[in-house]
């Protein structure tokens, strides 16, 4: 037995050696597949976009079945009805409808110049999907938009410095470049 523990632990991987030092800065940096996890069956969420919010007003998660549930908040605050429809916002939880699809991750991000927020959500075949935070609070729950670019791993915002169209969202790929966001009605 003894023999039988020297013999395995001699052997790294049916070579006879221990290999060589591997240095861990020449690794290429991880992609975003290390940062999913299943959720239900087949379905992969993407971990770091599980969940996201606008201010105190507005809570998103995605659940493991890829289903968007979303709440207002702070709905006699001042601010919130600068911002949105205070008179017919719904005080329950909204279940977002219409997606193509099961949704992976969610962001809010602001859209163009102003403050005009909006959810969007990462589906399962890689395009984007979004909805207005404002015609959420107007009683709509469906989503209005899809982007016509797939391969997107995560979004960004882009500020667009001096230009009057403010700032707009970009996909991320895999490998990391951007992607400019065209986007659809649904």
């Amino acid at each position: 037995m003894a023999f039988a523990a020297a013999v395995m632990m001699s052997c790294v991987n049916g070579k006879d050696s221990k290999g060589e030092h591997v240095d861990l800065d020449s690794l290429p940096a991880p992609d975003s597949v290390a940062t999913l996890r299943p959720g239900s069956l087949d379905f992969m969420v993407a971990e770091t976009m599980q969940t996201a919010s606008y201010d105190k007003f507005f809570d998103v998660v995605v659940t493991d079945e890829g289903v968007v549930k979303c709440v207002f908040k702070n709905q006699k605050d001042n601010h919130f009805a600068m911002i949105f429809n205070a008179a017919d916002c719904p005080s329950d939880t909204i279940v977002v409808k219409g997606s193509v699809g099961r949704c992976r991750g969610v962001a809010v991000m602001n859209i163009g110049g102003g403050v005009n927020p909006a959810l969007i959500m990462l589906m399962e075949d890689d395009h984007a999907e979004r909805v207005s935070l404002y015609n959420l609070s107007d009683g709509y729950t469906t989503t209005t938009m899809r982007s016509t670019q797939g391969d997107i791993t995560m979004f960004e915002q882009i500020d667009a410095g001096d230009n009057d169209e403010g700032s707009s969202i970009a996909g991320i790929s895999i490998d990391g470049s951007k992607i400019d966001l065209d986007w659809e009605e649904l």
